[in-house]
């Protein structure tokens, strides 16, 4: 869907930074096309006075019918994100705000959506020394996910237990896929694969990280795959684990700037190219 490609596409909001004597740049563009060639997708992006992203315009195109839709950021004067709004022409199809403890960790975010009369929730809670190892997901007063992070020594995620508990019809089969993700890094410290298990002995999906000499990440595969089908009658639909379904590729500058990504179908063809453009601020 458009909305989840232009959440990829946009989804960092936090200040910009460099290291010393590194220029700094920020996006200011970004074109998806479907199939290498075909423009399906255009963003421009805008910031304030803090290099922090304000507002993303975002055109659909679909032959020669033309939608254009926005995200809105909100911050506060420490630069954390208070709100976020994706407008759909001239209405607001979502809302999203966040709340955060005197430590300055997110503890909640309260999403409203147009034409839903539920409320979803999420709640943050932390570790003492400030690590993530709970997130609780609601729909109006009904708790749908609980998912769980362990540490390593290192402060690495190792493990994250995903707790599918949503009620009704459905329970039964998303219950089967609730599972853990287990990660894996490199001497770098950079995270090389992470595995998807049902069981100990059931890894249904597997990720793959490779990257360049300067550390940034140039391929994504992904081995196996499951989906949760609409429909209840049946149960979740998997991809065969040990089998290519999905992968990309990534091209930057000589300033470590992406400036392409390609995602390749299972057969090898072009599915999508997103192309990149910045602008040097400093």
């Amino acid at each position: 869907m458009a909305i989840i490609a232009a959440i990829l596409c946009v989804s960092c909001s936090e200040r910009i930074t460099a290291p010393d004597n590194h220029p700094i740049f920020r996006k200011t563009s970004c074109i998806r096309y479907e199939y290498d060639t075909l423009v399906t997708e255009t963003f421009a992006y805008e910031y304030n006075d803090k290099n922090m992203l304000l507002k993303t315009s975002i055109k659909d195109i679909y032959g020669s019918t033309e939608i254009m839709w926005y995200l809105l950021n909100a911050y506060d004067t420490d630069g954390k994100l208070l709100e976020n709004s994706t407008i759909l022409g001239s209405n607001e199809y979502s809302n999203t705000q966040y709340e955060y403890d005197v430590n300055g960790h997110r503890i909640k975010a309260t999403t409203r959506t147009e034409g839903s009369t539920a409320t979803k929730t999420e709640y943050y809670y932390y570790d003492s020394a400030g690590h993530l190892v709970t997130t609780k997901t609601f729909t109006g007063d009904t708790i749908i996910y609980s998912d769980s992070v362990l540490y390593n020594a290192s402060g690495q995620i190792e493990k994250t237990i995903v707790g599918i508990c949503r009620p009704g019809s459905e329970k039964l089969r998303l219950l089967a896929m609730s599972g853990w993700w287990e990660y894996a890094y490199g001497t770098n410290d950079s995270l090389i694969s992470k595995s998807y298990y049902i069981s100990p002995d059931t890894r249904i999906e597997w990720q793959i990280y490779r990257y360049d000499n300067n550390d940034n990440l140039v391929e994504w595969v992904q081995l196996g795959s499951f989906t949760i089908p609409l429909n209840d009658s049946t149960g979740p639909m998997y991809y065969p684990y040990g089998v290519i379904y999905d992968w990309s590729t990534y091209e930057y500058d000589q300033w470590s700037n992406l400036i392409t990504k390609i995602d390749y179908q299972n057969n090898g063809l072009i599915q999508r190219r997103w192309a990149y453009t910045y602008e040097r601020i400093q």
